[in-house]
């Protein structure tokens, strides 16, 4: 079970800091003005300060409250962050924060495609859709953050840790055969033989998976695209 949090725009405050120096109102959205003034104009602005990401402030006051509090719902936790190459003390500067706000040590990556680290036991928290949707398609789970750290938000990656634990129950009985993340439905013989079956795909390969009906011997009777394990068989 492993969590990957992003540091931008989740524990640390890049809007703010990035209107600041582009010397913008407060209600400015960052991502709208990027877009307006594309992003070789914007990154260039930002780059004039090389200890930009040093700067910014942190997003929850308690951040080291947080981040213990992240520490404890999971057995593997990563910052997972986004580098500006452009900005050559950038992974520097970004080390020295974290150290500074959140104590040394511990893993972290910086990669733009954040996607290559999900799995079906993963979880990230980001603050972007653009990396939210490819780690949800590759089969992790994603929480969109939306600036707080508050009930909703820990409601959230409580519901996301006991997602990952059902899964990993799951990891021996039957799997989507085309993409091997997505266990088919699971259902009981019926005396009459008769079943009242959902029609289901898979959330990844959007193929339909085929019912699993577990006989009186234990075994998993199937067939399609599925790999079976189980007794009897």
């Amino acid at each position: 079970m492993k969590l990957y949090v992003d540091m931008d725009g989740v524990l640390a405050d890049f809007g703010k800091k990035a209107r600041q120096q582009l010397d913008l109102p407060e209600d400015t959205d960052i991502l709208v003005y990027k877009k307006a003034i594309g992003k070789e104009s914007f990154w260039s602005q930002i780059n004039q300060n090389p200890n930009f990401f040093l700067e910014l402030d942190p997003i929850p006051d308690d951040i080291r409250k947080v981040w213990k509090n992240l520490e404890s719902m999971f057995e593997h936790i990563a910052i997972l962050s986004s580098p500006s190459y452009s900005i050559k003390l950038c992974i520097p500067n970004k080390n020295t924060w974290l150290d500074k706000h959140i104590g040394p040590g511990g893993l972290r990556i910086y990669e733009k495609e954040k996607h290559l680290y999900a799995c079906p036991r993963s979880v990230l928290i980001d603050d972007l859709e653009k990396n939210i949707l490819p780690w949800r398609k590759a089969g992790g789970i994603a929480i969109h953050f939306k600036g707080q750290f508050d009930d909703a938000f820990w409601d959230e990656l409580s519901a996301a840790k006991e997602t990952i634990k059902v899964r990993t129950m799951r990891m021996n009985e039957p799997t989507c055969r085309l993409c091997s993340h997505e266990p088919p439905l699971i259902v009981p013989f019926s005396p009459d033989g008769k079943h009242n079956e959902p029609e289901t795909i898979c959330r990844l390969c959007a193929k339909p998976l085929p019912i699993v009906r577990i006989g009186p011997d234990g075994g998993h009777h199937v067939d399609g695209n599925v790999i079976h394990h189980g007794a009897g068989l």
